[in-house]
C-alpha cells in the first residue's frame, strides 16, 4: 500500500499525472503512478514568504519620525545661531518691525507653533491632510530645508487660471529617500552639527520664468521684462484686481505667442534663392541704403559694397566667400522687404515675407561657417546687418542670437581695445573698427535691456574709443549715432545696478540712490541732446535735417521714456518685490508714489507717439511692438491700482489708441500678425473702472441716507427743550473718508500691496494702505502734461 501524504488536500500533483492532465491522489507514490508502473515524482514546491499587510506603513512611519527628529534639531540648531542666521537671511534687527509673511491671509509660525505642528502631524489623521511642514519640505524639488522666517509665498487661486505643467506623481518613499539624500545628519543628536541644504532668503527674490521651462519655446525674459506680467504672480495679482480669471488665458497666449516667434518653426529650405537679375540687385541695393532705418549706423559701407557688387555681377565665377556671400544675400533681403512693401496689392506684406526670407535664408545657410572658418570683418558685419534683418516685422526675432554671434566674433578680432601703434594700422581702418564696435555695443545692449537678459558685454573691459570722423561714403548719422551709444551706456548700469541679482539683494535705500542717480544721468542725456533730436511732443517733421529720419526721433523718445519706465518699475510692479523685505519706511513710500507717477506719465509718452508710426511690413519690431506694448501694459496695470482716479476714463482711451494701432498692423499684414491681447486688456480694464464707479456710488448714496436720517434725528433732537446738537460731520471730512476707505476698504488683503509690497504688509480689513501711507491725491491728473 502507499504511504498517504501528509496533509488532507493535494496541492501540487505529481510530474506524471501532470503530464497526463488527471487527478493525483497525492499519495506517495499516487494511484496513477502504480498503476502505470511510473516513477511517481513531485516537483519541488516553493514557499513564498508572505509580508505583513501592515509592514510597508510601519517602514513609512518609521521614516516619518526620524524627519519629525531631524526637523526638531534643525529648529534647536536654528535658535543656537540665530544671530549667524539672522545675518544671513537680511532679517531686521530686533528694534525695527519683523518682515510680514508674504501671504497675506497667514501668519508666519512661530517656534511654537512649527512645535505644536510636529506633534499633530504625529496623529494618523494629520498623515492624510497634507498640510503639515514636513509634506512641504516632501513635496519641495530640491527638499530644501526652509527656515520658519522666510515663508512662501502662496498661491490661492485656482488651478485653472495658472499656467499649465505636467502633472508631478510621486510615492511617499521616493519623496523620503530624497528628503534623506538632501540632508547630512550624524546618527546621535548629541551635540552634533547638522548640515542642512538652505534655500536662498526671501531677498534673493526667486525669479519666475514666464514660460514654463518644461516647453520647447521657453524662453527667459527677466524681471523688468514687459512679459514679466505674464508671470504666475503677476496673473494672480490682475486676476484678483478685475475679480475673473479671464486676463490668465490673454495672459498665456501672449506669452506663448511672443515666445514662439523667438525661433523659427522650421529648418532653413536646402535650396537656395538664385541672384536677381542685375536690375534687381542694383534695385534692392538702393532701397537698402536709402530707405532701411539701420542704414545709420553704418553697418556696410555704401561705397565698397556697391564696388564689390558690380565686381560680383559682371563675373560668372562660382561664389567662394562666405561672408560676401552673407552680406549680399542680408542685403538682397532688407531691400527686397522695403521694395516689395510699398506695392499696393492686399498681399503685398505677404509676398515681400515670403521673398525676403528665401534671400535671408541663403545668408543663414553659411551662418555656421562665418563663426567657425577664417574671415576678416566683412563677417562681423554680415552678422550684424543680420541681425538688424530678423528685427523686422514678421521675421523670427533671432536679433539676440545673431547679434550675440556678431558680438563674439568682433570681440575674437579685438575690435573692443583702441589699436596701439605697434598694429600699424590707417586712421580710417581705426575709425571703421571704431564704428562698427560701437554698432554692435548699441545694438547688444538695446536687445539685452529691453528682454531682461543679461549683457554679454563687460563695460569695464573696453577701450575703444568714441568714433569722431565718419567715413566718406558713409550713411552714418553722426548726432543720432552718438546718442544712441550714450543712451546704450546707461541701459548697461540700470542693468547692472537695478536689475542685476547682485542688486537684487541690496538695501531698499540701496536701490532708491541708485535709481535717483540713474534718474538724473537719463534726464542729463535728453537734456544735453541737439535741438532736432530731443524727443518732445509734438515731433516737428518739417525741421528734420537730411540723414534723420522721424522715426529715429520716435526712438530715441522711446528709449527715454522706456529706460524711465524700467528704472522707476523696480518700485512699481506689484508682483516685483526683489530687494525690499523690510517695512516700507517713508521715504520707500514716498518713492513708490513718485516712481508710479513717472512710470505712468512715460506710459503715455510713449503711447501719444504711436500716431506717429507708419505701419509697414518693413520696420522694426521695436518701432510696432514693443515700446506701444511697454507702454500699454504699465497704463493697464495703473488703471487696475486706481481705478477711482478721474484720470481713468483718459487712461483707457489711450488703451484704446494702442488696441487700434496693433488693429490696424493685423489689417497691414493681411492678418498675419494678430495680438488680441491688447484688446482684451483694455476691456478688462474698463470692466474695473466701470465696477470701481458702480461701488463707489452705492457707497455714496449709502451715505447721503444716512446722513438723512441723521438730519431726522436732528429735527426731532430740536423739538425738546435741551439745546440742539450737530450730528453732522464735516463734509470735508466725510469726502476725504469716502475717498481713503471707500473704495479699498471691501478688497481682500491683496489690494492691501497695491505697489508691490504684498510680502510685508499687514493684513487691514477695512482701511486703505495707500490712505494711510499718503499715496492718493484728490489732484486730478492729466496726462497731456508734460514732464518736468
Amino acid at each position: 500500500m502507499p504511504t498517504p501524504r501528509e496533509g488532507t488536500k493535494c496541492t501540487v500533483a505529481c510530474n506524471f499525472c501532470r503530464l497526463k492532465k488527471v487527478k493525483c491522489n497525492g499519495a506517495r507514490p499516487c494511484t496513477n503512478c502504480t498503476d502505470h508502473r511510473e516513477q511517481c515524482v513531485y516537483p519541488v514546491v516553493h514557499q513564498r514568504a508572505r509580508r505583513k499587510a501592515n509592514e510597508a506603513n510601519k517602514m513609512l512611519e518609521e521614516r516619518l519620525a526620524r524627519m519629525e527628529s531631524l526637523l526638531q534639531a534643525s529648529m534647536a540648531a536654528q535658535q543656537s545661531h540665530s544671530l549667524n542666521m539672522s545675518n544671513h537671511y537680511q532679517t531686521p534687527a530686533p528694534t525695527e518691525c519683523p518682515p510680514f509673511p508674504r501671504d497675506m491671509n497667514a501668519q508666519t509660525p512661530a517656534p511654537s507653533d512649527f512645535q505644536r505642528d510636529m506633534n499633530v502631524m504625529r496623529t494618523p489623521s494629520s498623515m492624510d491632510q497634507g498640510a503639515s511642514p514636513l509634506n512641504a519640505i516632501i513635496n519641495h524639488d530640491h527638499s530644501d530645508m526652509v527656515p520658519p522666517s522666510l515663508p512662501t509665498l502662496a498661491m490661492n487661486i485656482p488651478n485653472n487660471m495658472l499656467p499649465s505643467s505636467p502633472p508631478q506623481t510621486e510615492s511617499p518613499q521616493s519623496s523620503i529617500r530624497r528628503m534623506s539624500s538632501a540632508v547630512s545628519v550624524s546618527e546621535s543628536f548629541g551635540g552634533e552639527k547638522l548640515d542642512f541644504h538652505r534655500i536662498p532668503s526671501s531677498a534673493d527674490g526667486p525669479e519666475e520664468a514666464v514660460v514654463s521651462p518644461q516647453l520647447s519655446n521657453s524662453e527667459h525674459h527677466g524681471p523688468v521684462s514687459y512679459l514679466s506680467i505674464c508671470s504666475s504672480s503677476g496673473m494672480k495679482w490682475v486676476s484678483e484686481r478685475v475679480g475673473a480669471s479671464d486676463f490668465v488665458s490673454s495672459a498665456k497666449t501672449l506669452s506663448l505667442d511672443v515666445t514662439r516667434t523667438l525661433k523659427m518653426d522650421r529648418r532653413i529650405s536646402q535650396q537656395r534663392e538664385p541672384d536677381p537679375d542685375p536690375a534687381t540687385a542694383w534695385r534692392y541695393t538702393q532701397a537698402y541704403f536709402e530707405e532701411s532705418l539701420d542704414k545709420v549706423f553704418g553697418v556696410v559701407h555704401r561705397p565698397m559694397f556697391e564696388a564689390r557688387l558690380q565686381a560680383h555681377l559682371a563675373s560668372e565665377q562660382s561664389e567662394e566667400d562666405c561672408a560676401w556671400y552673407a552680406l549680399r544675400n542680408t542685403v538682397y533681403a532688407a531691400g527686397c522687404k522695403i521694395s516689395l512693401t510699398k506695392e499696393g496689392h492686399p498681399n503685398a506684406f505677404v509676398d515681400a515675407q515670403a521673398k525676403a526670407w528665401r534671400y535671408f535664408e541663403n545668408a543663414l545657410s553659411v551662418h555656421t561657417d562665418l563663426i567657425y572658418t577664417r574671415t576678416g570683418l566683412s563677417a562681423v558685419q554680415a552678422l550684424l546687418a543680420m541681425a538688424f534683418f530678423t528685427e523686422g516685422l514678421g521675421n523670427p526675432a533671432l536679433e539676440y542670437m545673431l547679434v550675440s554671434n556678431a558680438l563674439r566674433l568682433a570681440q575674437s578680432k579685438g575690435l573692443h581695445r583702441q589699436p596701439v601703434e605697434t598694429w600699424n594700422m590707417r586712421e580710417p581702418e581705426i575709425q571703421h573698427r571704431s564704428w562698427l564696435w560701437w554698432a554692435i555695443y548699441a545694438y547688444e545692449k538695446h536687445i539685452a535691456f529691453r528682454s531682461g537678459r543679461p549683457s554679454a558685454i563687460d563695460d569695464d573691459d573696453i577701450s575703444c574709443q568714441l568714433p569722431t570722423v565718419v567715413l566718406e561714403g558713409s550713411a552714418i548719422n553722426y548726432d543720432f549715432f552718438i546718442q544712441t551709444i550714450k543712451h546704450a551706456q546707461i541701459t548697461s548700469a540700470i542693468a547692472k545696478d537695478l536689475s542685476s541679482v547682485k542688486a537684487s539683494k541690496q538695501l531698499p535705500e540701496v536701490i532708491i540712490e541708485r535709481a535717483h542717480e540713474l534718474d538724473r544721468r537719463l534726464r542729463e542725456w535728453k537734456d544735453n541732446m541737439p535741438t532736432h533730436l530731443r524727443p518732445e511732443l509734438p515731433f516737428k517733421n518739417a525741421y528734420l535735417p537730411p540723414g534723420t529720419h522721424l522715426y529715429h526721433i520716435i526712438f530715441l523718445h522711446f528709449s527715454f521714456y522706456g529706460s524711465l519706465i524700467a528704472i522707476h518699475s523696480v518700485f512699481t510692479y506689484p508682483w516685483n518685490v526683489s530687494g525690499f523685505i523690510k517695512n516700507p519706511t517713508p521715504t520707500i513710500r514716498n518713492q513708490i508714489s513718485a516712481s508710479t507717477q513717472t512710470v505712468v506719465e512715460a506710459s503715455r509718452k510713449i503711447i501719444l507717439a504711436t500716431k506717429y508710426i507708419d505701419v509697414n511690413g518693413s520696420w522694426p519690431t521695436w518701432l510696432t511692438f514693443f515700446y506701444p506694448l511697454l507702454g500699454l501694459i504699465n497704463l493697464f496695470v495703473y488703471v487696475l491700482k486706481f481705478p477711482h482716479l478721474p484720470s481713468a476714463p483718459s487712461d483707457i482711451a489711450l488703451m484704446d489708441v494702442v488696441s487700434g494701432h496693433f488693429g490696424f498692423l493685423e489689417f497691414a499684414s493681411n492678418s498675419k500678425i494678430s495680438f488680441p491681447f491688447t484688446g482684451e486688456i483694455t476691456s478688462l480694464a474698463r470692466a474695473t473702472v466701470k465696477k470701481a464707479r458702480e461701488r463707489q456710488n452705492g457707497q455714496q448714496n449709502g451715505q447721503q441716507n444716512g446722513q438723512q436720517n441723521q438730519n431726522q434725528s436732528q429735527e426731532q433732537q430740536s423739538e425738546q427743550p435741551s439745546p440742539p446738537i450737530n450730528l453732522m460731520p464735516d463734509m470735508n471730512q466725510m469726502s476725504e473718508s469716502l475717498y481713503s476707505m471707500g473704495e479699498y476698504g471691501a478688497m481682500d488683503a491683496m489690494d492691501v500691496g497695491l505697489e508691490n509690497w504684498p510680502s510685508f504688509l499687514p493684513s487691514f480689513s477695512r482701511v486703505s494702505s495707500l490712505a494711510l501711507n499718503g499715496l492718493l491725491a484728490d489732484d486730478d491728473l492729466d496726462f497731456t502734461t508734460p514732464m518736468n
